[in-house]
């Protein structure tokens, strides 16, 4: 149901005749039923064209003189998506949100199916699913049982709220299912779209536990790009939580990070701030100064430099490890 702005031109002009126009792809059009002769399309043409297309209400504005005479603002609106694109997808339910999202995913023609935790794998009924969450084949059988998948929205780090007391037992929970189900659907071309939400997890957060989801959604982001939707953080009521998550993931606008608060939806943006006053380093020499991936290009660049100011003792830690001592002679510095 989106909104189409275009700027056209729709009449002939010498100017683009002499550039464009001694072009071979500017002369390549074959629908001349609809333009016979020329590759620009009319006002009215687009019109018609648009409204075949199945958007709705298109309407043209055309300039009154000069250069904007040959020219068109032209509007229309998508159609609404259609019942049959909604496909099928698959809740990792909680036991409150996941029913509503259900119903209301239905209600826009998709087909929900749900995921539960359990010891072991079992196919409770048509439309529900156990796993055991700690065992990833678990997560394959579960895609390969359930088809063709539009799209998984990943409830189960919701349990995480309140969980002071076994917060490592939840951390791997949420997490460490987000992980299973993320290589599970890596392995699936196309793979179905991942969608993690969690609620108050952002912003001063009521529930810091859950934002671990959010470093970690960020991560598959750029790992996995191809499979990712998007995290959703969610108001302290659940009113209106289902309509949310399917306007969401069912029309998506290209952002992938949105914390819903009293009604309004924010997303992440920069924005300048004042840029504090520069205070003087005072290095200590006797001190030990840790630089974390140490051993990369930039964290021994940055490893020089401590050393050029007089740190004393400087510690690299970093993933990939010193090369063979053997090999030291012959390194670059």
């Amino acid at each position: 149901n989106g909104a189409l702005l275009l700027l056209e031109g729709t009449a002939p002009q010498r100017w683009v005749d002499l550039t464009f126009g001694l072009t071979d792809g500017w002369w390549r059009f074959a629908d001349t039923d609809l333009r016979p002769d020329y590759a620009l399309l009319t006002a009215v043409q687009w019109r018609d064209t648009l409204n075949a297309a199945g958007f709705t209400s298109p309407v043209s504005a055309v300039g009154v003189d000069g250069v904007t005479a040959q020219q068109a603002v032209i509007m229309a609106r998508a159609p609404e998506a259609a019942a049959e694109a909604a496909g099928d997808w698959l809740i990792f339910a909680d036991n409150n949100l996941a029913p509503e999202l259900g119903e209301a995913l239905t209600g826009r023609g998709a087909q929900a199916r749900f995921v539960v935790p359990g010891d072991q794998y079992d196919r409770l009924d048509e439309q529900t699913w156990q796993i055991n969450p700690a065992a990833p084949d678990d997560y394959r059988r579960l895609l390969n049982s359930a088809g063709a998948v539009r799209g998984v929205v990943h409830l189960w780090g919701l349990a995480l709220q309140g969980t002071d007391g076994l917060m490592d037992e939840a951390q791997a929970f949420a997490c460490g299912s987000a992980i299973y189900l993320t290589q599970a659907l890596a392995e699936r071309q196309p793979p179905p779209l991942l969608w993690l939400v969690t609620r108050q997890a952002q912003m001063a957060s009521a529930a810091p536990e859950q934002a671990t989801l959010w470093g970690l959604g960020r991560v598959i982001a750029l790992e996995h790009p191809e499979l990712w939707g998007g995290l959703i953080d969610l108001n302290s009521t659940p009113a209106g939580d289902a309509a949310l998550i399917t306007a969401e993931v069912l029309t998506p606008d290209g952002e992938d990070q949105m914390a819903w608060r009293e009604g309004q939806r924010l997303v992440p943006r920069m924005t300048p701030t004042p840029a504090p006053k520069a205070q003087p380093v005072r290095w200590d020499k006797e001190g030990a100064y840790l630089v974390t991936g140490g051993l990369g290009g930039l964290g021994l660049k940055i490893a020089r430099w401590l050393a050029e100011q007089g740190v004393g003792h400087i510690v690299l830690i970093g993933r990939r490890g010193l090369p063979e001592r053997s090999t030291w002679d012959n390194l670059p510095d």
